[in-house]
Parts: structure tokens; sequence; C-alpha cells
């Protein structure tokens, strides 16, 4: 409620951490101005707008990690993207599965660096085609 974002995941290289083995489950969103799943790796400068370096870097205790997150039984209606992933080039979102989301929203799946991307279930509404947009994705799983 109130929120600009549903569920967020942000970090940026230079802060290092491990975010792991998590699984949400039966969320429902609504009015949410931005993204209603946001994994965002590139968090930077106020409010984390100061745009993505494609660049890809050395792997360091710095480089932050996201990997074998599950969300399972999500409706969002009133979004403007419904998953938004911005993984880094040198180490990419890993594990991630969605499973079984209603969503109606101007934009779909927009997803950059992620590896093991599995989406099952998806039945999404949007305005704008395609419903999933895949770049620098590999072993990508969707039903």
């Amino acid at each position: 409620m109130n929120t600009d974002i549903g569920i967020r995941f942000k970090s940026a290289r230079g802060r290092g951490g491990v975010v792991e083995d998590i699984v949400m489950e039966r969320i429902h969103m609504s009015g949410i101005p931005l993204e209603a799943v946001s994994f965002h790796l590139f968090y930077a400068g106020k409010e984390g707008s100061e745009g993505y370096d494609e660049q890809t870097y050395e792997v360091t205790e710095e480089t932050p990690v996201i990997r074998n997150i599950t969300l399972r039984d999500l409706t969002c209606v009133g979004a403007q993207t419904a998953l938004l992933i911005n993984g880094l080039p040198e180490l990419p979102l890993e594990g991630l599965t969605v499973e079984n989301f209603i969503a109606e929203t101007a934009n779909g799946v927009v997803a950059r660096h992620a590896d093991r991307l599995t989406l099952r279930g998806l039945r999404l509404q949007v305005a704008t085609e395609p419903e999933i947009r895949l770049h620098a994705c590999t072993n990508t799983d969707i039903r």
C-alpha cells in the first residue's frame, strides 16, 4: 500500500552482499506506479536514477549476488511493468523462478542479465507487446 514498487530487490556494484534462498507466495498488488516486481543491481544515484553501465567488471566481494528466489501465486492490477530484472553483465541474477503470476500492466516481463530464469504459468495482459522481453539471459525456461 502506498508504494511505488511492489516487491523490490536492489543493490549496486560496490555494495556486495548475498541475497539468496527466498520464497514469497500469495501476494496481491494493485495501483503500483512502477514495477510490480523489481530486481535492480544497477541501483545508483538519487532514487537509482543514474542509469545502466553495461561494461563488465571483475567480480569481487563488492559485487552483489542475488540467487535462488521463488515468487509464486502473485497478482497485480495496474503497474507500469509486471517484472523487471536488471542483473549485472559480470554476475547475472541467478535462479529466479516466477510461478502463477497474473498481471494487468502496461509492460510484461523485461529482463536483462539473468541466468536460470524460469517463468511458469504467467498470464499477462499488457498494453505493450511483446509480453516478455529478454536481453542477455541464459538458460531460460518459459512455459
